[in-house]
């Protein structure tokens, strides 16, 4: 009885790792294809515990500043090597200039392994469990 709410339990924690990949890919991918391109200062560096996160500020397409952190901030919090007065290249929704990402190839690397680790993960705890129950039968 244990066993299968373990497996139920990593189960549920696997696709919660692949949903979480693929939220971050999609919102990538969309903003590559349908947002603008621009440059961004880095003009504060927010600390969280052992990690640093970039604030930055730009002007949109309607000459508005806007000031904040990327969207992508799993990457730009632990992989980022940015400090202030750097100039980073961003991309932006045009309908809502608020939601940004940095642009930084690690975004797709992080992604990718969340998906491919969470239907890894999935996949090992169908197999054990099958196995498992081959066996009682």
């Amino acid at each position: 009885m244990f066993q299968i709410i373990g497996y139920i339990i990593f189960f549920i924690l696997g696709g919660y790792l692949f949903l979480f990949g693929y939220k971050k890919l999609n919102l990538l991918y969309r903003l590559r294809r349908e947002g603008q391109h621009t440059y961004a200062d880095v003009v504060e560096l927010n600390q969280d515990n052992l990690s640093f996160t970039p604030i930055v500020q730009f002007v949109d397409d309607k000459n508005l500043k806007v000031r904040g952190s990327a969207k992508n901030s799993i990457s730009v919090k632990y992989f980022s090597i940015h400090k202030i007065g750097d100039r980073v290249k961003i991309i932006y929704d045009t309908t809502n200039s608020s939601t940004f990402v940095i642009n930084q190839i690690s975004d797709i690397a992080i992604g990718v392994f969340f998906c491919v680790g969470g239907v890894a993960f999935m996949a090992a705890v169908l197999i054990t469990l099958f196995r498992k129950m081959s066996l009682i039968f």
